[in-house]
């Protein structure tokens, strides 16, 4: 998340910071596969952290804004998209 403001306010991201946006990115796809697969669903309680200390509710609502301001690209979409249970927005 952090490489994700980096990127937003200088317009680019370094090499090291983009392979650290790309792991977390896939810690969090490991993250809501994980939490789907014991919840049957996507929509985390507000401020879930998983056991590991990782901030999956966080992590979800950054990816849902990404989408809806078309700042996610359509290889993450889509890992998002294969993850069962997901939805674009959170259930009401």
């Amino acid at each position: 998340m952090r490489a994700s403001r980096l990127e937003r306010s200088v317009g680019h991201l370094s090499a090291a910071d983009a392979e650290a946006e790309a792991a977390e990115f896939e810690r969090g796809v490991r993250a809501i596969r994980a939490y789907a697969a014991g919840h049957g669903d996507t929509d985390l309680p507000h401020g879930y952290v998983d056991e590991s200390g990782f901030p999956l509710a966080v992590w979800v609502a950054v990816q849902r804004e990404a989408h809806l301001e078309q700042r996610l690209g359509d290889a993450r979409r889509s890992a998002l998209d294969r993850v069962p249970g997901w939805r674009w927005a959170p259930e009401d």
